[in-house]
């Protein structure tokens, strides 16, 4: 398992990630250049040569992909209204994250960029 992170243009937590990857001695993170800003996220996995990736709109969650828009009141959120997140599932022989970047071991990594959780209960990072 490899995790591409941009360190000053991600929000992350050290200790979240390494909470995240027990388990899992060989996870690494990857530190991708900060050369252009990398929207969204990005899953991906192998099935024996074929690469598949759900990728998408920045909120590839549950929460935002697993219910319908289509009719539905818009909800606010702190003023805002709810968007529509959208995902394709892609295939391809070779994998979506960059091969660059400088890899450590993800139970190395140190730091934080992410702000403090004032919530009840606080996220988890699940992979």
């Amino acid at each position: 398992m490899t995790l591409g992170l941009q360190r000053r243009w991600s929000s992350y937590d050290a200790n979240g990630v390494r909470s995240a990857f027990e388990g899992h001695p060989a996870a690494r993170v990857r530190e991708l250049a900060e050369t252009r800003m990398r929207h969204g996220k990005l899953v991906e996995w192998r099935v024996g040569n074929h690469w598949h990736a759900p990728t998408g709109s920045p909120n590839l969650t549950r929460a935002a992909l697993g219910r319908a828009v289509a009719g539905a009141p818009a909800e606010s959120v702190n003023g805002s209204t709810r968007n529509c997140e959208v995902a394709v599932l892609a295939a391809g022989t070779s994998p979506l994250l960059p091969d660059q970047g400088t890899a450590i071991l993800a139970r190395q990594l140190t730091g934080s960029t992410a702000g403090t959780w004032r919530g009840s209960p606080a996220p988890t990072l699940r992979l």
